[in-house]
């Protein structure tokens, strides 16, 4: 009997533990016990006020109010001692309560777009006795300073201060202990060489933010952060990275993306323990040559640059998993790219290149991503079966490459998830071409724009896990009814084609969320209004069509949003469609 009893507390007790971590979205219900509540999520219901309940709930530990109309906090706010957990976000705030001083368990606030600017003195008096809060956001605020009371918190670690109008910083943040993320984009006016001479002092201080800020070089005080482990500078307009950067040793992750970046100093590759480099969209035109002896390197990424070569010391960085050198101007490798048997994503795409061999991707055992689009002079007959080999592959990009047929040894790529074949002519022709897609169980992307195609075959029906399809830039006329057999599919492209309707089987796309028509000048709109009634969608796009006017009756359409940009609609026209479909976005412009 014992034994029952204890079996039957703990029974009792494990019932009572999936109570409280139940995440309710409401308080409606008059049934409920409020002390069991945990969790709460009261998000995107236009709230102005606080339901009274709400404080009956004194075990609330997490609780989500984002995206609402609040504009105060009732002094009942502080009877939720136990809340370590709060989100705020888009609202529209005066200020916090004093009696927030007794939520001493909070340990993450989230107040983004969510507070007046001059209520900033406030909000940090409020947290002296706090010594549990680590993560506070305070993105889109207008804040143009922090207050010095800034130094109360002393367990923050995550400081989010992005798109706000700050100019300076007070001494005292010093004083923070242990903050290790400090989020400054999107602060123009922010003095940098004043504030990091403050914000160097901060001995835990090792991830910084600066992106989008229009800086056009690096402020040596943010190289001088001795403790730096990760810094982004992208999006601004940045011109080299100088000598000074080779001080930042402890540096593991650099983001210097969409720059205009042409250089880099020689001496760059003194930071061995690099692992995470990315210079996309900048305007190099050769990488260091020692970056060889920057043997920790796990991800280069140089996309969108003007490399014409590449070192040959880079084919020493054997423990590199990711390699994007996509969108240059090189045409040879140079080396045996085989010698980087760690890769799992290698984008060579947008090259032209003339030189890759069979052998050296056999080599590439881990490989996961593929993408050798726009190389047609490659010898393609020997390539393609050792690529179809690769048995990790779960993404391969192979466009515009003349490709006319795939071998039978594509249907072993067991995981291979996204195929692009898109503006390989005829690539499709035969029944052999899906008799292979259709072997892949995993697959749910294909893009086969551009090939020419001029029918959409019955037998797509047997590509039934496809969720994205893209047949854009085609001559299809007509799509076969069973186009309503792929269930999953969630987006069908079908821009710039010569598409006169789609078959009434597309209402049986139950998970259907994008019908994308753009150009699609030759569409009935009567008929395709007739087809995809009663469909539940997130977007149809009927971006210029050249449509004109609607049908007498127009049918029940269920899309959320659908565009119009770009026709030559009649305001009344306009005017009588959102009448006709009250539940839908119309943009039209």
């Amino acid at each position: 009997m014992k034994l029952l009893s204890i079996i039957g507390l703990l029974l009792f007790s494990v019932i009572l533990k999936g109570q409280g971590d139940k995440m309710y979205t409401s308080l409606a219900d008059s049934t409920l016990n409020y002390e069991e509540i945990t969790q709460l999520d009261l998000s995107n219901q236009k709230l102005t006020a606080l339901p009274v309940e709400l404080f009956k709930c004194i075990n609330l530990k997490k609780l989500n109010l984002q995206n609402n109309n609040l504009i105060e906090l009732p002094e009942a706010f502080g009877l939720l001692t136990k809340l370590s957990y709060l989100n705020l976000d888009n609202n529209s705030l005066e200020s916090l309560p004093k009696e927030f001083k007794h939520l001493t368990e909070l340990k993450e606030l989230y107040l983004n777009q969510a507070i007046k600017a001059n209520s900033m003195n406030s909000i940090f008096g409020i947290f002296p006795k706090n010594a549990k809060l680590e993560r506070l956001e305070l993105s889109n605020n207008k804040i143009t300073s922090i207050p010095g009371n800034i130094k109360s918190l002393k367990a923050l670690k995550f400081l989010n201060l992005s798109k706000n109008l700050l100019i300076n910083f007070p001494k005292s943040i010093s004083k923070i202990p242990v903050l290790h993320f400090l989020d400054l984009s999107y602060n123009p006016q922010l003095d940098f060489s004043s504030s990091f001479l403050i914000l160097g002092e901060i001995k835990t201080l090792n991830s910084i933010d600066i992106s989008n800020n229009k800086l056009t070089s690096i402020p040596k005080e943010v190289m001088d952060v001795r403790y730096m482990a990760s810094l982004n500078i992208s999006n601004n307009e940045i011109t080299d990275l100088p000598d000074r950067m080779t001080q930042m040793i402890r540096l593991k992750t650099l983001d210097a993306s969409n720059n205009l970046i042409e250089t880099i100093s020689s001496a760059f590759s003194l930071l061995e323990g690099l692992q995470h480099w990315n210079m996309n969209n900048n305007k190099l035109k050769n990488l260091p040559a020692g970056i060889g002896e920057m043997l920790e390197l796990i991800s280069l990424e140089v996309k969108s640059n003007k490399l014409t070569d590449l070192p040959e010391s880079l084919k020493s960085l054997t423990d590199l998993e990711k390699l994007d050198l996509g969108n240059n101007k090189f045409t040879k490798i140079g080396f045996d790219i085989g010698v980087f048997k760690s890769l799992k994503y290698l984008n060579l795409g947008g090259n032209k290149l003339t030189d890759l061999e069979a052998k050296e991707l056999k080599s590439l055992k881990n490989l996961e991503y593929l993408n050798l689009s726009d190389s047609p002079e490659l010898k393609w007959d020997s390539l393609t079966t050792p690529i179809f080999g690769l048995s990790s592959l779960e993404t391969l990009k192979i466009a515009h490459n003349g490709l006319k047929e795939i071998p039978e040894e594509i249907t072993k790529c067991n995981l291979l998830k996204e195929v692009d074949f898109s503006g390989n002519e005829g690539i499709v022709s035969g029944d052999q071409f899906w008799k292979f897609m259709a072997q892949l169980p995993s697959l749910t992307k294909l893009n086969l724009s551009e090939i020419a195609l001029e029918v959409l075959p019955d037998n797509i029906k047997e590509c039934k896990k496809l969720e994205y399809l893209n047949l854009d830039k085609n001559n299809i006329e007509n799509i076969s009814e069973s186009i309503g057999n792929l269930e999953n599919l969630k987006c069908l492209s079908l821009n710039e084609t010569k598409l006169k309707t789609i078959p009434e089987s597309t209402s049986l796309l139950k998970n259907l969320e994008t019908l994308s028509l753009i150009n699609c000048s030759s569409i009935d709109i009567s008929t395709l209004l007739n087809s995809i009634k009663n469909t539940k969608m997130k977007e149809l796009n009927l971006s210029d069509g050249k449509i004109e006017n609607f049908p007498e009756e127009i049918p029940r359409i269920l899309a959320k949003q659908i565009t119009l940009s770009g026709n030559t609609i009649k305001k009344s026209e306009i005017k009588r469609l959102k009448k006709e479909l009250p539940d839908s976005e119309i943009i039209f412009e």
